[in-house]
C-alpha cells in the first residue's frame, strides 16, 4: 500500500527508516541507508520537517533527524502501519527482465524460462543480470554459476565498461569476487579489483526491497563477509549462492 500512496522511492524509504525502524541520523547517514542521493534525501527530509513528520536536533555539530514523537497519535499510528508494510518481492515481469533471464538461462542459469537462442554480448548480459538481481533474489542466487560458466568468454575490460553502463560497477565486482571465493579462483579475484569504488564506506542494502523492520540484526548476521567488503548487506548467506553450483557439480571439494 505504501508504494501506491507514496510514489517517490526516496520518500518511501525514508518513511520506512524513520517511522518503521525508528532510525535517526544526519541527512547524509539517512541517504546512505536509503540508497539515495544526498540531494534527494535532504530535499525529502526538509519537506518532512515542514509537515511535522520529523524533528531535528543538533548533535556533535550535525543536524540529526528522527520521527516526530509529538505528532498526533492517530496520524502517527497510520504512519507506523504504512511504514511497516512491505511489498512482496516477486520476480519482475517487464520485458527487459524477461529478456535478461532468457540470456542468463542460455549461460547456464537454472531459471524457469526458455533460453535465448544465443548470447552475442556476454559481458552486457552479466552486467544486466547483476542489475536485475537487485530486484530478483532468484537471479542473484544463480549469478555466480553464470559468471563461472561464462568466464572463458568474458573480456574483463568489456565487463567493466558494461558494468559502468548499467551503473552497477560495485555490484558486478562483488559478484566477481563472490564467484572467486566460492570457486577458489584467484584469476576472478584479480578481475574484481578494478571494479571497487573507494568512495564506498558504508553498508547499504543490496536488494531494492529492504528487510522488514526488526529483522536487521538477522540480515547483518547472514550477510557474507565478501558482501560486506563490497559495501552490501543482504539476507542471503554463502550457502544460498553455493547451492546452484553444487547441484551441477561445479563447486571444488
Amino acid at each position: 500500500m505504501l508504494a501506491f500512496l507514496v510514489t517517490s522511492g526516496v520518500r518511501r524509504r525514508l518513511l520506512q527508516l524513520l517511522w518503521g525502524e525508528d532510525a535517526r541520523g544526519s541527512a547524509a547517514e539517512l541517504a546512505a541507508r536509503a540508497n539515495a542521493g544526498f540531494a534527494s534525501a535532504y530535499r525529502e527530509l526538509k519537506a518532512m520537517r515542514r509537515y511535522h513528520l520529523v524533528q531535528t536536533v543538533v548533535e556533535a555539530g550535525r543536524e540529526v533527524y528522527f520521527a516526530n514523537p509529538d505528532l498526533d497519535a492517530a496520524d502517527a499510528e497510520v504512519l507506523r502501519r504504512l511504514a511497516h508494510s512491505r511489498p512482496r518481492m516477486g520476480p519482475p515481469r517487464d520485458q527487459q527482465a524477461v529478456q535478461v533471464r532468457r540470456a542468463l538461462r542460455a549461460l547456464g542459469a537454472p531459471l524457469q524460462v526458455k533460453p535465448a537462442a544465443a548470447v552475442a554480448d556476454v559481458e552486457r548480459t552479466l552486467a544486466e543480470g547483476v542489475r536485475l538481481a537487485r530486484r530478483d533474489p532468484t537471479v542473484a542466487r544463480v549469478l555466480p554459476l553464470c559468471f563461472w560458466r561464462a568466464r572463458d568468454r568474458v573480456d574483463p575490460r568489456r565487463l567493466l565498461l558494461a558494468a559502468r553502463r548499467v551503473r552497477e560497477k560495485q555490484a558486478v565486482g562483488f559478484f566477481l569476487e563472490l564467484t572467486a571465493v566460492l570457486m577458489e579462483d584467484p584469476g576472478l579475484l584479480a578481475w574484481a579489483a578494478p571494479f571497487r569504488d573507494g568512495r564506498v564506506h558504508r553498508l547499504r542494502d543490496f536488494f531494492e526491497v529492504p528487510p522488514v523492520p526488526g529483522s536487521r540484526e538477522l540480515v547483518d548476521q547472514r550477510t557474507p563477509q565478501v558482501a560486506r567488503d563490497w559495501g552490501f548487506r543482504m539476507n542471503m548467506g554463502l550457502d544460498s549462492f553455493r547451492a546452484p553450483l553444487e547441484k551441477v557439480g561445479d563447486v571444488p571439494h
